[in-house]
């Protein structure tokens, strides 16, 4: 049985935006990179429940999801808007 904690950053994996990745290369490379965190996140995730330290993680792992998802779409923001500035 899931408890709350969990569903959290289960739904968090599956919401993950492409955008979060360190490579600004194509989708293949986003979506591997997205998958392999993804991986990493649930084996994370179990092991920090065994030790009942889960609702920490959530905790910490929403608030720097929040600081770094915002800076990290600026950025991807405003660099596409210089290449569409270049181009035209």
């Amino acid at each position: 049985m899931f408890n709350i904690s969990l569903d959290i950053i289960v739904l968090d994996m599956l919401l993950a935006r492409v955008t979060a990745s360190p490579f600004d290369m194509d989708w293949g490379n986003n979506i591997l990179w997205t998958l392999i965190r993804d991986l990493f996140l649930i084996l994370l995730t179990f092991a920090l429940k065994k030790f009942n330290m889960l609702m920490i993680f959530a905790t910490i792992k929403t608030l720097v999801g929040w600081v770094t998802n915002g800076r990290m779409n600026t950025s991807l923001c405003l660099t596409r808007n210089k290449r569409r500035h270049r181009e035209q």
